[in-house]
């Protein structure tokens, strides 16, 4: 009788175990379950996107035509989007697309507001002008924190080598972004891409890194000015 009691005992005890890690179960899948339901309805939080925009970044705006006609608007834009082409090419350099740069196409825009909206730090403006099979291009570098032209340039060029006359303005832009931003070696290729250094260019580049406080690069410069000249006489 003795043994009997002993197992009828064991057998309570373990049910009541058993009971009580059920109960525990249960308990535990209310809490998780009631926990899952919260963070299903806590809403995402937003990315933050950061508010400095990257020190190389730009838009080119589309340029605008100083001839009338639809093939001449065109024509402008196409000027627009090869710089824009160009540009993006440049590693490190941030250029917002040429889709997204069309929808602000004859339209008044508020440059300060437009950095802000693109993220970037400069915008390229300009106006093109044919006459027959010669071109001219205005072009401006515009600060978009201050809405200030930090730099603007006239170029000239013809029809059959419009190509390059695009590659001379890009590498402008970016010999006069890269001496603003004081990245002088960046500049230097970018500037010798853009300018003639021991022809009728080399005063140009002699203004360009005189305002920018180029440390030595003005002596190095006369100094291959004069070498250059010697070579050639």
């Amino acid at each position: 009788m003795k043994l009997v009691g002993s197992v009828l005992a064991s057998v309570a005890a373990i049910g009541a175990i058993a009971g009580g890690v059920a109960g525990y179960w249960n308990a535990w899948k209310t809490v998780r379950t009631d926990a899952q339901r919260e963070a299903q309805n806590i809403p995402a939080q937003p990315t933050v996107r950061p508010e400095i925009a990257p020190r190389l970044s730009l838009v080119v705006l589309p340029f605008a035509s100083l001839n009338d006609g639809p093939a001449q608007d065109s024509f402008a834009d196409l000027i627009s989007t090869g710089l824009t082409t160009d540009l993006a090419r440049t590693p490190a350099t941030l250029v917002v697309g040429r889709d997204t740069a069309l929808t602000y196409k004859k339209k008044v825009v508020d440059l300060q507001q437009l950095g802000t909206d693109l993220r970037v730090r400069w915008a390229v403006r300009g106006a093109v002008r044919r006459n027959g099979d010669q071109v001219r291009v205005n072009v401006s570098l515009t600060d978009l924190q201050t809405a200030r032209d930090i730099w603007s340039d006239r170029f000239d060029g013809d029809l059959a080598n419009l190509a390059v006359l695009q590659d001379t303005i890009a590498a402008r832009l970016l010999c006069v972004a890269h001496l603003h931003l004081r990245q002088y070696e960046e500049a230097l290729q970018q500037c010798s891409r853009s300018l003639n250094m021991t022809g009728t260019d080399f005063e140009a580049y002699m203004s360009l890194i005189s305002a920018y406080g180029w440390p030595g690069q003005m002596q190095q410069a006369r100094g291959g000015s004069e070498t250059a000249a010697q070579n050639t006489s």
